[in-house]
């Protein structure tokens, strides 16, 4: 296969993947959003592994489950899930950033809503690694959180354009065991998909 081809083919075989999906739901029949990873930026495997468990683990306190399409890591399904579909699907696109731009050190991340909305969305990120790999998959759990949660909030989508950055201060953050949500983003996110399975 020609480089060439590769993108395309990596984002049929994602969204094949994607609509295949037919039933995903936690222990407690809670709202699931299923994240197809695109790894453009060939970012190591042991990073994308760290940065999935984090957001797990921050979505699971909401009682959301995460489920991961091209998985960076296999999770445990307890349960028969055979009964419901995803609240959403986010396509994570993961690209290299330009080492020249200063403007900010870390991660960032780009939602640019379509007008119509839908179940399907595509968010973008731009990968520089930090200090270390710790630092570098917590700023990535950040940012990709944050997209989640974007979404989340407004199945819709209603929202406007959003650029998120994670730096060194907001992977300390997720070191230290706090959120990446305020109680009022948590709050919302949980309304917004409440809302969206009905």
């Amino acid at each position: 296969m020609k480089v060439m081809h590769r993108p395309l083919t990596m984002w049929l075989l994602a969204t094949v993947a994607s609509a295949s999906v037919q039933a995903v739901s936690n222990d407690a029949g809670g709202p699931v959003i299923v994240v197809v990873l695109h790894n453009y930026a060939e970012i190591a495997r042991r990073i994308l592994e760290h940065a999935a468990l984090e957001i797990t683990r921050d979505y699971k306190e909401l009682g959301i489950d995460v489920r991961w399409m091209t998985p960076p890591v296999e999770l445990d399904r307890p349960g028969d899930s055979a009964n419901e579909t995803p609240v959403a699907t986010l396509h994570v696109r993961m690209f290299e950033r330009d080492i020249r731009d200063r403007v900010s050190n870390g991660v960032i991340g780009i939602d640019a809503p379509e007008p119509a909305g839908g179940l399907v969305t595509v968010a973008h990120v731009l990968y520089q690694p930090l200090d270390d790999e710790s630092t570098s998959a917590f700023a990535l759990a950040y940012v990709i959180a944050r997209l989640m949660a974007n979404i989340a909030m407004t199945l819709d989508g209603s929202r406007p354009s959003t650029i998120i950055r994670g730096g060194p201060t907001e992977a300390h953050r997720l070191q230290r065991g706090e959120s990446p949500f305020t109680s009022e983003e948590a709050d919302r996110i949980q309304a917004g998909l409440r809302a969206g399975r009905r």
